[in-house]
């Protein structure tokens, strides 16, 4: 939260409403754009802002404050949607609890609690940004698992034809690493 207001105050004008935090009473709490947060730092070039179902929270904060504020866009996909205030404490070294103790709505006072913000410009990431990362240290022939099958899809996306993209290290996956591994020394 603290660098979201830092960074929303950075780009907007002093006094803008950046978020609204509204405990369990209804009492609401305005953040507000000014030299607190900004140091006396203004952003002034035009922006533009990447959200997707992973953005979420502060993320959500920055956005909905530049978007509501200075109608800058709001590029890709649905965010996540978490209009929630949590508190964090520590149980012990393997637990901890979240208390959920306030929520908070953006400056024109929507609440995007499990709907999100919707993009200005819609762009779905292309299908290879969703590959899985490789866990497995190394690979062999004859291998089968999702490491194996993230793998097939990653030289698939760069144009090596892995042969069926199954999570099985096939013949035609051989062939595919040997020419990614030539190409790329």
């Amino acid at each position: 939260m603290d660098s979201a207001l830092a960074i929303a105050s950075m780009c907007l004008k002093d006094g803008q409403t950046i978020v609204k935090v509204q405990n369990r009473a209804g009492s609401t709490q305005v953040y507000k754009a000014g030299k607190t947060y900004d140091k006396g730092f203004k952003v002034k070039e035009p922006l533009s802002i990447l959200i997707d179902g992973n953005s979420a929270s502060a993320s959500e904060i920055l956005s909905a404050a530049l978007n509501e504020n200075r109608a800058v866009p709001l590029v890709g996909e649905q965010s996540f949607g978490k209009g929630t205030v949590q508190n964090v404490a520590s149980l012990n070294s393997q637990a901890e609890i979240k208390l959920t103790v306030a929520k908070w709505l953006t400056p024109k006072n929507h609440w995007i609690n499990h709907k999100g913000l919707t993009p200005t410009v819609k762009v779905a990431y292309p299908a290879y940004a969703k590959i899985s990362g490789i866990g497995a240290s190394n690979l062999k022939p004859e291998q089968t698992g999702t490491d194996v099958k993230a793998m097939q899809q990653m030289l698939a996306a760069l144009g090596f034809n892995p042969g069926t993209v199954n999570g099985y290290y096939s013949a035609d996956t051989v062939s595919a690493v040997k020419a990614f591994q030539e190409k790329h020394g």
